[in-house]
């Protein structure tokens, strides 16, 4: 990005300088309406493939979706519920972690029951920081420590909404107690000896409802690492949605975040439907976009079919 930004003159630069300058510049250039979605590679890219966690499963699961995207994917994510018990889920899944090197491995760490429903207070924010999963917790830090390679760790994400047992105004959550189950969880991993976490934070784009502030839950600089982002181009989907482009979902929340904290900032989930709009144009148009933030570091797709088919 730096090529990009600064005026460098030809003449100034050696010959071979001035070949690796062009070398960098010509994959930024070369995407057309041939490779519609490639993307500029100086922003990470990064997907939820939900197939990661099937234990059949291989690295043909990244490879394939980089033949789709015509590009490296730099991250995978994948989600861990704490009430699974349909999987081993006391521990992280090193194998998934395993599969994803050399890539980076994001895990986004859901404390609920994702078969029961939002009303979970057993989840509640209060109900970590008062230690109820002290055992659970330290048995991920010690886990993840022993694992020893860098990992992203995304607890308790979109807070400032109201579709999880950990967010706040539509279930009671004070912003105090979620900041309290951070730093409690945060401190649990560093006296494991978990420096090799990182800890993402990410908040959704809009506040739900609108006086739900998202920057009341951040739990401080020294807590962490990243700053998130989670938005979605819903289209003509749902009844109150409409098509929105990258910019108009991320434009205004970005220069809000910004002002947490110097950390990188991600696009912690986007995607845009196919129905009602172009989404090949939309994804051109999202990494356009991101060359203009000059904070945001990485992007990363939710490659799932939910509310409706996001996957590329």
């Amino acid at each position: 990005m730096t090529l990009i930004k600064h005026k460098l003159s030809p003449l100034a630069l050696a010959p071979a300088a001035l070949l690796m300058v062009v070398q960098l510049l010509l994959p930024l250039a070369a995407h057309g309406e041939d490779t519609p979605i490639r993307g500029h590679l100086p922003v990470q890219f990064g997907e939820f493939l939900p197939a990661i966690t099937d234990p059949m499963a291989g690295e043909s699961v990244i490879t394939d979706s980089e033949a789709k995207w015509q590009r490296p994917i730099d991250m995978v994510m994948y989600y861990q519920a704490w009430g699974d018990h349909q999987s081993d889920w006391r521990t992280p899944r090193v194998d998934i972690l395993q599969k994803i090197a050399p890539r980076t491995a994001l895990i986004t760490w859901e404390p609920w029951d994702p078969s029961a429903g939002p009303w979970q207070t057993q989840y509640a924010p209060s109900a970590i920081a008062r230690g109820n999963y002290d055992d659970y917790i330290t048995t991920w830090a010690k886990a993840l420590a022993d694992f020893g390679q860098p990992v992203y760790l995304r607890p308790m994400h979109e807070m400032n909404g109201g579709w999880y047992p950990w967010g706040g105004a539509l279930w009671g959550n004070p912003a105090l107690d979620y900041v309290a189950a951070w730093h409690h969880m945060h401190d649990i991993f560093m006296a494991a000896g978990a420096t090799n976490v990182r800890w993402v934070w990410a908040a959704n784009a809009q506040d739900v409802p609108e006086s739900n502030h998202f920057e009341q839950y951040y739990p401080g600089s020294a807590y962490v690492d990243v700053l998130g982002l989670d938005g979605y181009n819903w289209g003509n989907t749902q009844w109150w949605s409409h098509w929105q482009s990258f910019d108009d979902i991320f434009h205004k929340p970005y220069d809000r975040i910004t002002q947490l904290g110097d950390q990188p900032i991600w696009v912690a989930e986007t995607a845009s439907t196919s129905r009602s709009g172009d989404r090949p144009a939309w994804i051109r148009d999202m990494w356009t976009t991101a060359q203009t933030l000059d904070r945001l570091t990485t992007i990363i797709w939710f490659s799932g079919d939910k509310e409706t088919d996001w996957s590329i």
